[in-house]
């Protein structure tokens, strides 16, 4: 019998930074391999490392059912072709997404920046209403 460590949910918490129910929520949709230790849930070194790689995958806006892919193939294959394939596949088109959406809010700051001096110009021009007096 191999002796692994095993980590209670809130050791697994602590080291992870993140919190008891983002934990929970993952462990109801089967990303996590939890086993009952007495009363207590417990994880071993596969949810150790399933974690990062989830949270990573929600980071880059990836799917549950992308991150639940990429689990089971790099589970699954010593190799890790398979997975970097899967990656490689979805994270091209989100990297155009993303540049799309930096290059929109470069624009918008540019428009903003422009347009702010004008309209607090605009404003000082504009009587001032005493809300006692409406």
């Amino acid at each position: 019998m191999i002796n692994e460590t095993l980590y209670t949910a809130s050791r697994l918490v602590n080291t992870l930074r993140r919190t008891v129910n983002t934990l929970s929520f993952y462990e109801t949709k089967s990303f996590m391999n939890l086993k009952w230790a007495v009363n207590r849930r417990v994880h071993n070194y596969i949810g150790r490392t399933h974690m990062p790689l989830i949270l990573h995958g929600k980071r880059i806006e990836f799917s549950l059912n992308d991150i639940r892919k990429f689990l089971n193939l790099y589970d699954t294959n010593d190799v890790q072709t398979p997975p970097i394939q899967l990656l490689v596949s979805k994270a091209s088109p989100r990297i155009k997404q993303l540049t799309e959406q930096q290059s929109d809010i470069k624009k918008t700051t540019h428009e903003l920046k422009n347009i702010q001096p004008i309209e607090i110009e605009t404003l000082k021009k504009v009587p001032k209403i005493k809300w006692s007096e409406v």
